[in-house]
């Protein structure tokens, strides 16, 4: 890790709360979609079994029926519905703690600090993959583009659902 020959600012602090709230706002909506996905995926196989019993698809029957119980599985396994939901909870309290700053009810780094170290070290799990995009986002959204990051293209695929 880099040290520091700087103190650390009340800028700096507030730069971690609104990337905070940027990662949660993207994992929250990666899995928002990703339940769309799987609703989808479902209702369609669930169709199309019904169709090929039904009518002269029979040879894919199988499939749909395999890809019906994987999404299903998935959704069971994974729970982005509920995800999505602790997401959000948790983007709203880096907002709430964002509002604090910004209404001057909260001042004072070491207050700021204490508060986001709480936060943080109770923070659920984010999706690792969504980190540099959120990092780039909140540095452009404070006139910051130079200071950005390079994306994988993993980066950008799993970007491209959140």
């Amino acid at each position: 890790m880099e040290t520091r020959d700087y103190e650390r600012t009340p800028y700096e602090a507030r730069l971690d709360i609104t990337y905070a709230i940027m990662l949660h706002r993207l994992t929250e909506n990666f899995y928002k979609r990703l339940d769309t996905v799987f609703a989808f995926l479902s209702v369609l196989s669930g169709a199309a079994i019904l169709t090929a019993t039904f009518g002269d698809g029979e040879k894919f029957l199988t499939l749909f029926a395999f890809v019906a119980a994987c999404t299903g599985i998935l959704s069971v396994v994974i729970r982005p519905a509920e995800k999505s939901a602790l997401h959000e909870v948790w983007r709203n309290k880096y907002t709430d703690l964002l509002a604090l700053i910004e209404g001057k009810k909260l001042v004072g780094l070491e207050a700021i600090e204490s508060e986001l170290r709480t936060l943080q070290g109770q923070s659920p799990s984010a999706i690792c993959a969504l980190e540099p995009i959120a990092f780039n986002r909140n540095l452009a959204s404070h006139g910051r583009p130079d200071f950005q990051i390079s994306e994988s293209w993993w980066n950008k695929a799993i970007g491209f659902l959140a």
